[in-house]
């Protein structure tokens, strides 16, 4: 027997109501997680445009905006190493309308400036890694150091050797990872801060500085150009941008990691199934071919982690640095 529309209406009706009966009504936030994204969800990046971040983040948000049919859109907030515009997201309704992408300084702002208004491992949901950039140790063209080896010897074997390095800033992570190469081998260096990863790289190519741990897609021209020599790169294989050039572990035989990441944050209270849209889209994004090829093309590999991994990766991260800002008594200035 064919059912009429009014009672298929009728059953449908039914059905409805024994499962509200069963399971009880929809919370607003469960109402808000399925519908969402139904308008602009904005980005903020707590750095001034044309960096790294800068062109990473538009490749993510235009693949996120595709697959979430929503219009995703980036927002600069620089100041205070970041921390304004990470703080704005920090304040933010916690409805995955207004999301964060920072560098890895994100997991060392507290370590490093003890007034912070915000912590920035409680006061936000992490989503997702977008990609890492290993730093690559460099030194002066005309360096008598032609290797890591070279290097270490000479330091060991001589006292007076006094060797400087330099960072784009106090607490960055070309200086923190400078610290903690000098305490794994055992060498004493010391630290000169610039303004800036340009105006660093400028002096060690005019022999002004000894050594820096540079990110790989800031030196790659310099080095490229006979500027600089690369001595060593801190991943854990070799980069397709500079392959003749060994990891630490094949200097040395020790591990030895060090990146420039970047991630992407919610605030803290952003419903579950919202954060896990979000890593889905990006997850999506990051593993087309396209986005491999841009990635790879700035110096980027990208990563794929779930929520849980990210989140374990935060943690671990902040764990690492803080113990290296704590171990040699860096504050920000």
């Amino acid at each position: 027997m064919l059912l009429s529309k009014k009672n298929i209406l009728q059953i449908k009706l039914v059905f409805i109501l024994f499962v509200g009966l069963l399971f009880g009504p929809l919370s607003p936030s469960t109402v808000l997680s399925q519908e969402y994204p139904n308008h602009r969800v904005r980005v903020v990046i707590p750095f001034s445009p044309g960096g790294p971040t800068d062109a990473i983040g538009r490749l993510v948000i235009q693949g996120m905006s595709n697959i979430l049919a929503a219009p995703f859109f980036l927002e600069f907030k620089p100041g205070a190493g970041g921390v304004i515009g990470t703080y704005d997201i920090a304040r933010s309704p916690a409805d995955g309308y207004s999301l964060l992408m920072n560098p890895s300084v994100h997991v060392i702002y507290a370590s490093l400036n003890k007034d912070l208004k915000f912590d920035p491992l409680t006061d936000f949901e992490p989503v997702g890694l977008v990609g890492s950039i290993p730093l690559v140790l460099v030194v002066p063209n005309d360096s008598p150091y032609q290797t890591l080896a070279e290097l270490i010897d000479a330091i060991r074997k001589n006292n007076s050797i006094e060797l400087n390095y330099a960072s784009p800033a106090k607490g960055s992570f070309s200086h923190l990872a400078a610290e903690l190469f000098g305490r794994n081998e055992n060498v004493k260096l010391t630290h000169v801060a610039y303004k800036g990863t340009a105006p660093a790289l400028t002096d060690l190519a005019g022999g002004h500085i000894n050594l820096m741990f540079a990110p790989v897609t800031t030196a790659l021209p310099l080095i490229k150009g006979k500027k600089i020599r690369a001595l060593a790169i801190t991943s854990r294989t070799r980069v397709a941008s500079l392959p003749e050039i060994p990891t630490f572990r094949e200097n040395d035989g020790k591990d030895f990691e060090a990146y420039t990441w970047y991630g992407i944050w919610a605030p803290k209270g952003t419903p579950g199934l919202i954060v896990s849209k979000l890593n889905k889209a990006l997850l999506e994004t990051l593993n087309s071919e396209a986005s491999k090829k841009i990635l790879t093309d700035l110096g980027t590999q990208p990563n794929q982690m779930s929520v849980s991994q990210f989140t374990e990766f935060v943690y671990s991260e902040n764990r690492r640095w803080s113990k290296v800002i704590k171990d040699a008594h860096i504050e920000s200035d």
